[in-house]
């Protein structure tokens, strides 16, 4: 916001003449001259910020958990679980985003008194986001950014940010780091005071010059007297006293992006780069939703020339396909229809997770591909490498489910969108590499906000009363119970034009309730991880259009053979469009009801019935809060060693956890980071089990329930 000195990446409000007069009075009598012009040029055509620096010794105190201080305090890290009481000291922190810097590994030390956090320093390595200049920086190996210092105005002047300070030199010195930076904006004198006392030395300062919608950001300048070409001089974004490296080229001009729609913001391609994937979208778009309507022959061609094409690829550079292949006395040549790929040996998720590798085509480089890594939600998650021909199409093809809405919301493009979702979620994950390497006119894309699933049912609530979107997209199981728990207790509840849900099943029960008492119609698509687009429901919602153009479909029994229209079987898929990690009568896990007939509304893609999955429950808290599984698994899943988990909760206040450990795991450290995390959701006062088991016994839709809640079917 104009004149208060915040580093702040968003909008500028809007200022009336009167008001920026006052204000620019009050900054010239209080600040001076030379304050007031740097404030000005900082909404308009410059930003500047101070860079400070603080040298760590090789040994040093070592981080502990928890510590106490003085006044009934403790310092520690924070948590998934503390994210009210953070959001209550920075409440214009974005949730999401918080929880996204939690995943990628990055600390927060906060000093909390009670249940209250007074003080909380976040510490990141590899890279760095200065939202004050808009920009990102790369860091050097032993190089930490510090930022978001945060004390609350009633604990202020007790010490509490030095405290923190070290506290954090002794995390940054344990994990191999040598030194720490930290940007101030000048206009913030307290903050440029206290930087001393917290052990930093100015070193230099950075600069952003802003061209209308271009951004030219001059790199890290002068000020370190080792530094080379002195004060003044342009530098790369590399930090000064990092590892000598080459020369930098000039700095590029970078065009502002549309926003962030993840944690961590987008970072756009090239502008080549971006206009051949929307060139790329664009065609298939156009094009896209008269397919189902086409004659499902014609369907049909385009799915075996992609299998023919496919299995060519495979064959020169994927090494389990071609020895799948190979053992089948198969070449690609004969591969004529998608229907041969059967005749391969079936692959299941613990062939993939066991030996990613041997599935990824050696054709593409890490560089090339987007890594989606599984949100975990059975309790074990997976990586699977997609190449960006594959990524776009998926884009495209999400047409087919635009048309459907549109007969709900009235229109395809334009409105407001909410998606409840884990923070860094594979939904994240692709909306970011989508928004870095293509356009997308703002009439036809969406005003998307996102609802993070680690919020309590009372927090998503009132995000969604306030928002107030015209389509309500997440977990299955999510949305359900949480509109469940609001008109149980008869709250009032914002009806969206449209309800849409994937990923996991939402109960019946639940979606009766939400058609009968709000009369929002609720539809649903299928996709995994291993294939972005399988199965769409028409406005009649009957059944789910296959998208066999991409995703070659086989629906057996126990003994493999192939059932019936109206029978029930494991689903079977192949990839055909997927490049990168190549999966070819995969087994998805899930339990399918195969299609009676054509469906009434005209579209000639095969259908499915029904579709079993999984529905986890939610943990109940004594005091009445509802916790969803998602982020509950999600959290011990990031526990070192740990392959696969269930949380099961008996009473109130009594959990066990069943864990599946990687060969050679140090029990006892697993076991006290599972229950650490686990506390996080559910308080200090629970009972808690941890139980290493050799496996996990599926549900009889055949996946593993991350979270069992006897106490909520008892209620």
């Amino acid at each position: 916001m104009m004149f208060r000195g915040i580093a702040s990446a968003r909008p500028a409000a809007r200022w009336t003449a009167g008001r920026a007069a006052r204000r620019a009075w009050e900054v010239l009598r209080e600040e001076g001259v030379r304050s007031l012009v740097f404030k000005v040029l900082g909404e308009t055509v410059y930003r500047r910020a101070l860079v400070f620096e603080r040298t760590l010794d090789e040994a040093g105190r070592a981080p502990v958990s928890m510590r106490r201080l003085d006044g009934g305090r403790t310092i520690g890290t924070l948590e998934p679980g503390d994210l009210d009481p953070y959001l209550a000291l920075a409440p214009d922190a974005d949730p999401e985003e918080v929880l996204g810097r939690l995943r990628e590994g990055r600390v927060a030390v906060v000093v909390r008194r009670g249940a209250a956090i007074e003080h909380a320093t976040w510490l990141a390595t590899g890279s760095a986001h200065i939202d004050y200049l808009d920009r990102r920086v790369r860091l050097a190996a032993d190089e930490g950014y510090v930022y978001g210092v945060r004390t609350a105005a009633s604990a202020r002047r007790r010490g509490l940010s030095i405290a923190a300070a070290d506290e954090v030199a002794a995390w940054a010195a344990a994990s191999g780091l040598r030194r720490l930076r930290l940007v101030v904006m000048p206009e913030n004198r307290a903050a440029a005071a206290a930087a001393p006392r917290w052990g930093y030395r100015r070193v230099g300062a950075a600069r952003t010059l802003r061209l209308g919608r271009w951004r030219w950001h001059l790199g890290w300048v002068g000020g370190d007297p080792g530094a080379a070409g002195g004060p003044g001089s342009a530098r790369s974004s590399v930090p000064e006293g990092s590892a000598p490296a080459a020369p930098s080229p000039a700095p590029a001009l970078v065009p502002e992006g549309r926003g962030r729609a993840a944690p961590s913001p987008a970072v756009p391609a090239a502008p080549w780069t971006r206009l051949r994937w929307t060139a790329f979208t664009a065609r298939h778009a156009l094009r896209d939703p008269r397919l189902p309507w086409r004659p499902l022959s014609a369907v049909l061609a385009i799915q075996a020339r992609r299998a023919r094409a496919l299995a060519a690829h495979a064959w020169e550079s994927v090494p389990a396909v071609r020895e799948a292949m190979e053992a089948a006395g198969m070449e690609p040549g004969d591969v004529r229809t998608a229907d041969d790929l059967w005749a391969l040996p079936r692959v299941t998720g613990d062939d993939l997770l066991a030996s990613p590798e041997r599935f990824a085509s050696s054709r593409f480089r890490d560089g090339d591909v987007l890594a989606l890594r599984s949100s975990g939600t059975g309790g074990r998650p997976k990586t699977v490498r997609y190449d960006p021909a594959a990524l776009f199409l998926a884009l495209a093809q999400g047409q087919r489910q635009r048309a459907v809405f549109a007969r709900f919301v009235g229109r395809r493009g334009g409105f407001r969108e909410m998606n409840a979702q884990r923070a860094d979620s594979v939904g994240h994950q692709l909306r970011r590499f989508w928004e870095e390497r293509s356009w997308v006119p703002r009439g036809v894309d969406l005003e998307r906000s996102w609802l993070p699933m680690e919020l309590g049912f009372e927090a998503a609530h009132a995000r969604i009363e306030a928002e107030r979107p015209h389509v309500l997209q997440g977990y299955g199981s999510y949305l359900g119970a949480l509109y469940r728990w609001a008109i149980e207790r008869g709250r009032k509840v914002h009806r969206p034009r449209l309800i849409w849900y994937g990923a996991d099943r939402m109960a019946d029960a639940d979606r009766e309730l939400i058609e009968r008492e709000l009369g929002v119609p609720v539809v649903s698509t299928y996709q995994a991880d291993e294939a972005l687009r399988i199965g769409f429901q028409c406005d009649l919602r009957q059944g789910f259009h296959l998208f066999v153009d991409a995703v070659a479909v086989r629906v057996v029994d126990d003994a493999g053979r192939e059932v019936g229209p109206g029978e029930s079987g494991r689903i079977l898929i192949s990839n055909l469009t997927n490049r990168a990690t190549v999966l070819l009568n995969y087994e998805l896990g899930d339990v399918v009801t195969v299609g009676r007939g054509p469906c009434p509304c005209g579209r000639s893609l095969p259908t499915i019935e029904r579709i079993e999955g999984r529905a986890d429950d939610a943990l109940v808290l004594p005091d009445g809060e509802e916790r969803h599984s998602i982020p509950v698994v999600d959290a011990l899943q990031g526990v070192p060693g740990v392959v696969r988990v269930q949380v099961v909760q008996e009473s109130l206040e009594r959990f066990e956890i069943r864990t599946v450990c990687a060969a050679g795991t140090e029990w006892g450290a697993a076991a006290r980071g599972l229950e650490r995390a686990l506390r996080g959701f559910v308080g200090e006062a629970a009972g808690i089990r941890v139980e290493r088991v050799e496996a996990i016994a599926p549900e009889p839709g055949g996946k593993v329930r991350g979270v069992v809640s006897r106490c909520r079917r008892a209620r």
